[in-house]
């Protein structure tokens, strides 16, 4: 999805109908594409126009540090008559996560959490 490894999972009702999709930024890519999983929360707000969100930056969990010097812990809505939209951000470090190896001093590639998981559901569907 706009250029990023995704899973893609689909809510059908008991009649079959599409309710509701999920896109999650594959988290087995390789290092340097899931680095930019997080980028894909740019390209879903300009695709369902960037006015109308409601974003909440969340603060760090106890340990969580920023990658880089950029920390995004971020969750966003945006609600329709067509559809109600989610989209839940970050790129950040999850306790014992660092570039090297406190033991070896080695390179870790992938020592991150970079992702983006995004819903869309028919706001009029009620879960039974």
């Amino acid at each position: 999805m706009a250029g990023h490894p995704v899973i893609l999972s689909a809510l059908f009702d008991r009649d079959g109908v599409l309710r509701g999709l999920r896109f999650v930024t594959d988290p087995r890519a390789a290092p340097h594409e899931r680095r930019m999983a997080h980028l894909l929360r740019l390209a879903v707000i300009n695709r369902y126009e960037p006015d109308g969100w409601t974003c909440t930056d969340l603060p760090p969990a106890a340990s969580e540090t920023p990658v880089g010097g950029v920390f995004i812990k971020q969750r966003c809505e945006k609600a329709t008559p067509e559809r109600h939209l989610s989209l839940d951000t970050r790129f950040l470090r999850k306790p014992g996560q660092s570039d090297n190896d406190p033991v070896t001093g080695e390179y870790r590639p992938g020592a991150f959490e970079s992702s983006t998981r995004f819903e869309i559901f028919d706001p009029s569907y009620k879960k039974q």
